[in-house]
């Protein structure tokens, strides 16, 4: 069954109320098999892309084969399925089951088998500007060897380079506590994923950091 094409046809008859009168506390449950800092990283970034900031972890278990996160928030409409569904897509993540306990409780089944994050990808010799932010750079750089990055004068840069492998387990961590304008990475064997921050804060980079991606795997 798509179970999403169901959904959307309950809407589109007027069959699935999703406001409420006055904000009430949302449950939102969720499962899948992929690992819970992979699984979390996916999910959290695909609810702030729509709207949800202030969630918080109501409960959260692995066993052999699954991982469960049960997430609460106040807002005066239950989360829809089919908006969840196309954020989701973007990181090839898929709404397999919907269950609706209650209009404030809903349950979901994930099928994460083919995931990625929905982040920036690097390629060899194309150069991308990440401006200021408030959050931690992520890229995809899966297919580069070697990241240059060039700091903007008005920054106040204090490295600090996180490295994770495809289902974002930690490889290693570069850290320097000093002012940086131009730096190299090298991405660490098994290595995907980057995170880049401040060792401080982000508000040191008030500027831009211009990411050149080198030399192929």
């Amino acid at each position: 069954v798509d179970i999403i094409k169901v959904v959307k046809t309950l809407k589109e008859n007027g069959l699935l109320e999703l406001f409420f009168k006055h904000p009430k506390q949302v449950e939102l449950e969720f499962k899948s098999n992929a690992t819970p800092i992979f699984f979390v990283k996916v999910l959290n970034d695909a609810l702030r892309n729509i709207g949800y900031y202030r969630i918080v972890t109501k409960e959260a278990s692995l066993d052999n084969t699954e991982f469960r996160w049960v997430i609460t928030f106040e807002s005066e409409y239950a989360t829809d399925p089919t908006i969840l569904q196309k954020e989701l897509l973007k990181s090839s993540s898929y709404i397999v089951d919907v269950k609706k306990e209650t209009p404030t409780k809903w349950q979901y089944t994930i099928d994460m088998s083919k995931s990625h994050l929905n982040v920036k990808k690097l390629d060899v010799n194309v150069d991308i500007k990440l401006r200021a932010s408030l959050y931690p750079y992520w890229l995809d750089a899966q297919n580069v060897k070697k990241i240059r990055i060039v700091c903007s004068r008005n920054n106040s840069w204090h490295p600090y380079i996180a490295y994770f492998d495809k289902n974002l387990h930690l490889i290693k961590v570069d850290k320097i506590d000093k002012k940086v304008y131009d730096a190299t990475l090298v991405m660490p064997k098994n290595s995907r994923y980057v995170k880049i921050s401040d060792l401080y804060t982000m508000k040191n980079i008030r500027g831009y950091l211009i990411i050149k991606p080198r030399d192929r795997r």
